[in-house]
């Protein structure tokens, strides 16, 4: 293990007090915070950065933590949207060159990018009223028991019941 890596036992004794808050990022914090940033799981982190996964999990609630990963990740974004020309070309060379299926991918996804269609599409999507949805579902399964057992004797009226054990 490099030095950059290991932990800072005696930080680790002292933040499992409450109250505890990180005043500044070490390089193993660093580390940490690109693992977390990974998708790693805090069980392997915890092996490789020789602490415990409740360690990695309390360093995850710090601010300072959350800022480099947040950070690192705003990073990530701008290279995600310089890239965009390229995924441009990429679909407009599948619309062009590509089999059937690549080419009705290729204009989805277009269509998604220009919000054409999907999320962020600004079309109508139908509501559901769901007092109308249920009242149609009662009625589908009151229909369903009476053909279960046969002519239904007494109608129900606005979910209104009568125990037959009462009667006796």
């Amino acid at each position: 293990m490099n030095a950059l890596a290991q932990v800072p036992h005696d930080e680790q004794e002292v933040a499992s007090q409450s109250g505890w808050q990180m005043k500044e990022l070490k390089p193993w914090h660093k580390q940490l915070c690109s693992m977390l940033a990974q998708g790693i799981p805090r069980q392997t982190i915890a092996n490789v950065l020789d602490c415990t996964p409740e360690y990695v999990t309390m360093l995850s609630k710090q601010k300072l933590v959350q800022e480099y990963i947040r950070d690192m990740c705003q990073y990530a974004g701008l290279q995600l949207e310089a890239q965009f020309v390229q995924a441009v070309d990429a679909i407009g060379d599948t619309l062009a060159n590509g089999n059937h299926k690549e080419k009705m991918q290729a204009a989805r996804l277009q269509m998604e990018a220009t919000k054409r269609i999907g999320a962020g599409s600004g079309m109508q999507t139908e509501v559901t009223d769901t007092n109308a949805r249920l009242v149609s579902l009662a009625q589908r399964l009151t229909g369903l028991l009476e053909k279960a057992q046969g002519v239904q004797k007494e109608p129900i009226i606005d979910g209104e019941y009568t125990d037959e054990s009462q009667r006796l």
